[in-house]
């Protein structure tokens, strides 16, 4: 095509800028997201040492594992599963 075609403007177009890939984090929305994850962490290690006691006081000495134990495992398990798909550890 000739300029004249084009309006006899012949410059091209600068490229576009680059995605932005990272966001900036500050340091309170950092020191946040370590008490996060560390109050996180703790209560999900005391969750899991009574969900694993109870489950030994019920089946260990002589099983008595009732209809409330089966579900305490179906929902731990299912939060758990849903957890570690999303990518998430609490």
């Amino acid at each position: 095509m000739s300029d004249a075609t084009l309006g006899g403007n012949s410059t091209a177009l600068p490229p576009p800028p680059p995605p932005i890939t990272e966001f900036p984090i500050l340091e309170r929305q950092a020191y946040l997201s370590r008490i996060y994850i560390s109050a996180t962490s703790v209560l999900l290690l005391l969750c899991t040492l009574t969900f694993l006691t109870r489950m030994y006081q019920r089946v260990r000495p002589v099983w008595k594992v009732g209809w409330d134990d089966y579900f305490i495992c179906l929902g731990y398990v299912s939060r758990r599963l849903r957890c570690f798909a999303s990518g998430h550890s609490g």
